[in-house]
């Protein structure tokens, strides 16, 4: 009888067990899918579903709860892929279904305020970001704060890569709720941080340095809301502080702060984590530590393996990756990962935006629709009321008001045809912008490419001058290099320095000047001139070219006999016409060719006909000449 007492209290207590254990996993469970950020539930999507099903399975468990967290933990994976036209289309139908759940109705009129601004339907997304703070308003807690999470309109302009825009937005944003009290740290914190990118992304780094404190200075407050998250925030602080070291080439200094981050991401923001290792990888390999970026490289290709990777993490992979291979010369891996590369962030973008262009299409409409609809409503309802007045009007009464509908008709007809006209004309113009953004997306990417090849000739020119001992050979192959880089340095000004209208002389054949120097090891003595002048982009290749032969004829053959060398470069406008002129102090020369075959003077005679240029030697030694040019 004992021992069936013993078993009995024995199998109460482990029924009781299971029970909270049940209890705990279902409450942990929620509270993660409600709090988490959505980096999190997208690295645990799988966890957590899974949870979820072995939680609608226990038998104490409310299954309505259940299916409000699974919807809710589907909608944000949708944010977190940032599929909004799919979230739209999901939370839409939510809205309705879960109008009594006050703190669903947050969670959603956030997500639907987010997704409307990503696809450029500001009007939709204005008026759920109202609902949202109008539910968030009177919702204080113990410490008296609001909770407004990250709303904020300047994030759409600066995904789309319209960074001023997008600073003034953050800057008002943060101007609103900077002396509110309500409004938590983090938040704010966040809205600084955000300027702080923004001003990277425009190479303003001082200006981002400073955001980057004040956001700090947020953010190590001792509120509750930033204190449990401190050791991320701080990491990611300095993450973003190592971007902005690294555009400044403190290499070392950037490797130091991106670890921090590493270490402050890894269980807060897996996603986050992984990007701050690509970068950590491409920190290395600048710093000459090529097998330690190696060894990192091994470590995340192993670990991401094991995980789904968005597109754009798996770039920054590819990136890494070519960096590595590239300093470990393997050169043909290398071409294989970086054209990879550009088919991913290229090809597959364009796919996705044709689907979300597609889907806003169709939510178009749907809103135009609607709207003629309405019309129609409204116009039947004028002409009941126009029939019903008729009926009591007399005589002449009758006729006025008839052509008073006529008049009435004709300025609605009137006025449809001119809102025609201009909703046509608008459609053109977009239908124009979008062929210039997509010629020019292209006309940027084609001209990459073109540098991107002309780096790798140039790489090849070098690779074969350590490869060789003939003296002839370095030499032809060096004045390979100096051309191609003279050419290279246009793509570097007018498609990446932004001239594209023309490029800035002095910035120009300074650059050209200096990368000969790189070239030859002789100390020479460049006294330059260079006026700011604008310089037509068909005429940069034919300047460039010439200057490099002339400085390359002068290191080759001008300066014999012990002489120190001098080069004197002056470009200056003078009556209207452009003046290229070029001196030395060396031995000058009578010969009508050089010794290479004549093929740099060739090439001069052959620019500076391309130009239409006059070529005056100054004295008879043809070591002082100028050329003359529209």
């Amino acid at each position: 009888m004992l021992r069936k007492i013993y078993v009995f209290i024995f199998m109460v207590g482990m029924f009781t067990c299971v029970l909270g254990q049940d209890a705990i996993t279902t409450a942990t469970a929620f509270k993660k899918i409600e709090q988490k950020d959505l980096n999190y539930l997208l690295s645990k999507e799988w966890e957590l579903k899974v949870t979820l099903d072995s939680v609608a399975s226990a038998p104490s468990t409310a299954k309505d709860s259940v299916g409000i967290y699974r919807d809710l933990l589907s909608s944000k994976i949708l944010l977190a892929k940032e599929e909004y036209s799919q979230y739209i289309n999901l939370v839409e139908g939510f809205v309705s279904e879960y109008e009594n759940q006050e703190w669903l109705l947050r969670e959603y009129s956030k997500g639907l305020a987010l997704s409307y601004y990503n696809v450029n339907l500001f009007d939709e997304a204005n008026k759920w970001t109202e609902v949202y703070r109008e539910l968030n308003e009177n919702v204080v807690n113990s410490e008296g704060k609001i909770h407004l999470d990250y709303i904020q309109p300047g994030l759409y302009y600066y995904r789309s890569g319209n960074y001023e825009k997008a600073l003034v937005a953050f800057k008002k944003n943060f101007a609103e709720i900077e002396h509110d009290d309500r409004v938590y740290d983090h938040y704010k914190g966040n809205i600084l941080n955000n300027i702080a990118i923004t001003y990277t992304n425009l190479r303003k780094l001082d200006s981002a340095e400073f955001y980057l404190e004040k956001s700090r200075e947020y953010w190590s407050k001792e509120s509750p809301d930033v204190k449990e998250d401190r050791a991320y925030l701080m990491g990611l602080l300095d993450g973003n502080l190592a971007t902005i070291e690294n555009l400044r080439g403190n290499y070392q200094r950037a490797k130091e702060l991106i670890l921090h981050d590493v270490v402050g991401s890894k269980e807060k923001d897996y996603w986050n984590h992984l990007h701050s290792r690509c970068q950590l990888i491409e920190l290395q390999v600048k710093l000459g530590e090529v097998k330690e970026a190696r060894q990192t490289l091994d470590a995340l290709t192993q670990e991401l393996d094991s995980i789904e990777e968005p597109e754009i993490l798996y770039s920054f992979f590819l990136e890494a990756k070519f960096e590595v291979l590239k300093a470990e010369g393997d050169f043909k891996e290398a071409l294989e990962v970086h054209e990879a590369y550009y088919d991913l962030k290229f090809s597959d973008k364009k796919k996705k935006d044709k689907a979300e262009r597609e889907q806003i299409a169709v939510l178009f409409d749907i809103v135009s629709k609607e709207n003629l609809l309405k019309e129609q409503e409204i116009q039947i309802l004028e002409q009941e009321e126009v029939k019903a007045r008729n009926k009591r009007l007399v005589g002449w009464v009758v006729s006025f008001m008839f052509i008073g509908v006529l008049l009435i008709v004709t300025l609605v007809l009137i006025t449809q045809l001119k809102n025609r006209k201009i909703a046509s004309a608008k459609e053109r113009q977009e239908s124009i912008k979008k062929q210039i953004e997509i010629k020019d997306v292209m006309m940027r990417e084609m001209h990459h490419r073109i540098k991107n090849n002309l780096q790798t000739v140039s790489g090849l020119f070098r690779m074969q001058m350590r490869n060789t001992n003939n003296a002839e050979t370095i030499e032809n192959l060096k004045n390979g290099v100096a051309r191609v880089n003279t050419i290279t340095e246009i793509h570097n000004l007018v498609f990446e320095d932004g001239y594209e209208e023309g490029v800035n002389a002095k910035s120009y054949l300074n650059k050209v000047i200096s990368r000969i120097q790189e070239i030859y090891s002789e100390e020479i003595q460049f006294n330059c001139e260079i006026e700011d002048i604008l310089l037509e982009n068909d005429k940069t290749v034919p300047v460039g070219l010439i200057l490099n032969e002339l400085i390359t004829n002068s290191v080759k053959y001008a300066f014999k006999g012990g002489i120190s060398p001098v080069i004197d470069v002056r470009f200056y406008k003078k009556s209207g016409k452009i003046v290229l002129y070029y001196a030395d102090n060396g031995v000058g020369y009578t010969e009508t060719r050089s010794a290479d075959g004549g093929l740099g003077l060739t090439l001069i005679e052959i620019m500076a006909k391309q130009l239409k240029a006059d070529i005056n030697y100054l004295v008879a030694a043809r070591n002082k000449v100028e050329f003359i040019f529209e």
